[in-house]
C-alpha cells in the first residue's frame, strides 16, 4: 500500500533534551567526568597574586572550555550492569576507521569478572547537508540526570512499567559552531542514544547520513531478517523470512538489506543483544542496516529510493530543534532478558493524559472474505459476531476488502453486534480511502489497517497521521505489515497489535512459518505488540504440518492487544473453548520459561492470580520439556492443559492440582504446541 494519504502528519517534531547546565548535574558523578571543587580562599589578595604569577608562565589556552578526559566519558546504568564509555580519539588502525579524531563508543554488560565487552569500539556521527558532525567536533560541556519513567498501559508484557536510567549529554560544536549533543542513556537492561540539534532554525534541515555503527564481539552470531528493494525477485531470495545463527559480518542476501530489530548473540550463546529504534516522529525515516557491514561494523541504511514507486524522500527532514530516534540496544546474559524487557517501550514519547483510558484489548472472531464489505455484512460476516458473544469475547472483525461506504447491511451489523455486546472492527485494505470520521459515527470499534512497510519519512509521517486521527476518534489500530514504529504502543495506546505473515499465499512451506513463530517473540515481539497470523482451526489440510496444539500456543506466546481467531465452520475446537473464552488479552507478569530462537519457546503469563503458559515447537521432530511451576507461589492451582493429541488436528486435556514444587512434563509434536492454565484454587 501507499502512503496514507489525507492525513497529514502530526505537527511539530519531539522535545529535545537539552542539558540543563554545562556541567555535571550529579551530585556524585562518574569518576570519568567527575570535576575537582574549588574552595574559598581566605584571603582573595593573597589567591590574585598567585593567579597572576601562574598566568605569566602558562601556555595560551581557550578561557573557559572544557576539556575532552583523556580516557572519555564513562556512563554506568543505576545498577552498574551496563557501562557506557564514549571517547573522541584516533582509531586509525582498528576496523575501516579514519585517521582523524572522531567520536566512538564501546560497552560491557555484567558485573564483576561477569563483566563482558558487548560492542566494542563503534562509531558515533551524524551529517546533515549544511554541515558535518563527524569530524573537528569541539567539546563544549556535560550534564547527567537520573531518568525514571513510570507508567501504565492498557496492554503489554506487564500492566506497570518502570524503569530508571542515567542520562549524559555531551555537547560538540563545528568549526561553523553549529551544535550537536549526544544524549547517552545507560539503563540495567541495556542503552540508547540519540543526536539532538538544539539550535532553532526555521527552515528545514536533512540529514545526509550517520556515521553511527555496531560493532559486536569477535565471532558473534546473529539472527536477521532480509529486507528485499523493491522489484527483488524470487531468484535473489523471496519473501523475507528470518535467517538464524547467522556469523556477524555475514553480507545480505542479493536484492536485500537487513531489517530493524535484529538480534546477535555472543560467540558461546551466553550473552544477547537486540539492536532496535524507539521514538520515530515526523520527519523522521525508519532505518535498517545495511546489506555489507565491512570489519563486522553494522551500519545504518536509509530507505530504498524506489520505495513507495519513487515518490517521497528518503532522507530525514525537519525544523530546528530536533532529534533523530532513540538507537537501542537491549542486552542480557540470557534470552528472558531480551523477552521481558520493555527498554523499546520506555523510551517512546509518552501519551497525553487518559489518551488509553477507553482503550479495551479483547480476542477478535475474524471474517476472512474478499467481497466488498456490503455483501460480507449481509451474509457470513455475521457468524463472527455470534461466535465472539458465545465466547464471551469483545471484538467481531469484517475482513472484506472492499471500501467502507454507504449505510447499509454493514450499519446494521454494527449495531446488532452492539446489542451482544460486541464490537465491530473493520479491516480496509485501501488506507487511503479509510472513512475514520464515518466509521466512529456508526459505531465501528476499530480497523485494521493494511500500510506500506516503506520506511521513507512520508510513509512514517502518514501512519503517525493515522494514529492521531484514530485516537482522537476513540478507534482502535492494528496495522497489517511490518511497520517502522517501535515505541508507538506508548505514545498510542490503541495501537494494539500488528499482523505480520510470512507464508500467506498459497503453496507456501508451512513449515517454514512454524519456525518463524519461533523467531518472532525473541525480535518484532520483544519490540511491540504483534500477532504472527489470525489462529484457525478450520482448515489443517492448508496449515498442516502445524498442530492444533501450536495455534493454541501461539495465543499466549504472543503479545498482542487484539487476539485474532479465523471464524469458520466449527471454528474452536470443544477441548479448546473453555481455555480460550476467557482468555486475557492484557497481562500482569511476562516470563520467558524456555527459549531457543525458531527451535523452542515456553512463555507463562499472568493475570491478576491465573497462570497461562503457551509453548511451541518449531521442529520437525516432537520433543518433551518440563514446565516448573515455581512462579505460582503458595497454595494450590488447578491446571487445565491442553496439548497435542495422536493427529495435527486432536487435543489431549489434562487436569490435575499443582503447586510450586510441582514440574509438568509436556509432549510437543511436530510443529506442535500446548496451551495451560493455572487457577488458585481459593
Amino acid at each position: 500500500m501507499g502512503t496514507l494519504k489525507g492525513f497529514a502528519p502530526p505537527f511539530g517534531p519531539p522535545p529535545t533534551p537539552t542539558p540543563r547546565s554545562l556541567r555535571s548535574a550529579s551530585p556524585n558523578p562518574p569518576a570519568m567526568v567527575r570535576r575537582r571543587q574549588s574552595r574559598r580562599a581566605p584571603h582573595a589578595s593573597i589567591l590574585l597574586a598567585f593567579v597572576l604569577g601562574l598566568l605569566s608562565c602558562a601556555p595560551t589556552v581557550n578561557k573557559g572550555r572544557p576539556v575532552v578526559p583523556p580516557d572519555g566519558w564513562v556512563i554506568p546504568s543505576p545498577g552498574g550492569l551496563v557501562t557506557v564509555q564514549v571517547r573522541y580519539f584516533s582509531l586509525a588502525r582498528t576496523a575501516d576507521y579514519p585517521a582523524q579524531p572522531r567520536l566512538y563508543y564501546r560497552v560491557t554488560f555484567g558485573g564483576g569478572e561477569a563483566r563482558t565487552e558487548m560492542l566494542r569500539w563503534s562509531p558515533l556521527g551524524i551529517t546533515r547537508k549544511d554541515v558535518d558532525f563527524t569530524d573537528d567536533l569541539r567539546f563544549l560541556g556535560e550534564s547527567q540526570r537520573r531518568v525514571t519513567d513510570d507508567y501504565t498501559l492498557p496492554r503489554g508484557k506487564r500492566s506497570h512499567f518502570s524503569s530508571t536510567g542515567v542520562e549524559q549529554v555531551l555537547s560538540f560544536e563545528t568549526p561553523q559552531q553549529a551544535r550537536m549533543d549526544l544524549i547517552v542513556r545507560a539503563y540495567d537492561d541495556g542503552f540508547a542514544f540519540r543526536y539532538a540539534f538544539p539550535e532553532t532554525n526555521s527552515g528545514q534541515v536533512t540529514v545526509a547520513g550517520e556515521a553511527t555503527g555496531f560493532r559486536f564481539g569477535p565471532a558473534a552470531r546473529a539472527i536477521l531478517l532480509p529486507r528485499y528493494q523493491p522489484g527483488a525477485s524470487p531468484a535473489e531470495g523471496g519473501p523475507a523470512e528470518w535467517l538464524t545463527d547467522v556469523p556477524a559480518g555475514t553480507a545480505a542476501p542479493a536484492g536485500a538489506s537487513w531489517a530493524l530489530p535484529a538480534l546477535f548473540a555472543s560467540s558461546d550463546g551466553a550473552h544477547w543483544a537486540l539492536l532496535a529504534e524507539s521514538g520515530l516522529a515526523a520527519g523522521h525515516a525508519a532505518l535498517g542496516l545495511a546489506a555489507k557491514s565491512d570489519g563486522e561494523i553494522y551500519r545504518f541504511r536509509f530507505p530504498h529510493p524506489d520505495e513507495e514507486a519513487g515518490r517521497g524522500d528518503v532522507q530525514p527532514n525537519s525544523t530546528l530543534p530536533w532529534s533523530s530516534p532513540w538507537r537501542v540496544v537491549i542486552m542480557s546474559d540470557g534470552l528472558a532478558g531480551i523477552v521481558e524487557s520493555s527498554l523499546v517501550t520506555d523510551l517512546g514519547a509518552p501519551a497525553s493524559a487518559g489518551a488509553g483510558d477507553w482503550v479495551r484489548p479483547d480476542n477478535v472472531a475474524w471474517h476472512m472474505g474478499g467481497d466488498g464489505l456490503e455483501p460480507v455484512s449481509s451474509g457470513k460476516g455475521a457468524h463472527g459476531a455470534d461466535l465472539a458473544a458465545a465466547m464471551g469475547w469483545g471484538y467481531a472483525g469484517l475482513s472484506a476488502g472492499g471500501a467502507a461506504g454507504g449505510k447499509g447491511a454493514w450499519h446494521k451489523l454494527v449495531r446488532a453486534a452492539a446489542s451482544k455486546k460486541v464490537g465491530l472492527l473493520i479491516e480496509q485494505r485501501d488506507a487511503a480511502a479509510l472513512p475514520l470520521a464515518e466509521l466512529a459515527s456508526a459505531g465501528v470499534k476499530g480497523v485494521r489497517v493494511a500500510v506500506s512497510t516503506s520506511g521513507k519519512p512520508e510513509v512514517v509521517g502518514s501512519l503517525l497521521a493515522l494514529l492521531e486521527e484514530a485516537g482522537k476518534r476513540h478507534l482502535l489500530v492494528e496495522f497489517e505489515g511490518r511497520i517502522p514504529g517501535a515505541g508507538w504502543d506508548r505514545t498510542y495506546p490503541h495501537l494494539l497489535s500488528a499482523t505480520v505473515w510470512h507464508s500467506g499465499a498459497p503453496g507456501r512451506d508451512w513449515a517454514k512459518q512454524a519456525r518463524q513463530n519461533l523467531i518472532e517473540p525473541f525480535a518484532r515481539n520483544a519490540v511491540g505488540p504483534m500477532e504472527p497470523m489470525p489462529i484457525a482451526f478450520g482448515e489443517p489440510a492448508r496449515r498442516s504440518p502445524m498442530t492444533w496444539g501450536h495455534e493454541l500456543g501461539i495465543s499466549v506466546v504472543f503479545e498482542s492487544g487484539l487476539r485474532s481467531f479465523v471464524d469458520s465452520e466449527g471454528a474452536i475446537p470443544k477441548d479448546a473453548v473453555k481455555l480460550l473464552s476467557g482468555l486475557p488479552s492484557a497481562w500482569d507478569e511476562t516470563h520467558l520459561l524456555d527459549g531457543d530462537p525458531g527451535h523452542t519457546i515456553i512463555i507463562a503469563r499472568r493475570k491478576g492470580r491465573t497462570w497461562y503458559v503457551g509453548g511451541l515447537n518449531g521442529d520437525a521432530a516432537a520433543k518433551t520439556r518440563a514446565v516448573p511451576m515455581e512462579l505460582l507461589g503458595t497454595g494450590l492451582f488447578n491446571m487445565l492443559l491442553v496439548a497435542d493429541g495422536a493427529s495435527a488436528t486432536e487435543l489431549v486435556v489434562t487436569k490435575r492440582q499443582r503447586n510450586a514444587t510441582d514440574v509438568q512434563g509436556i509432549k510437543m509434536a511436530p510443529y506442535g504446541g500446548f496451551l495451560m492454565r493455572l487457577v488458585p484454587e481459593h
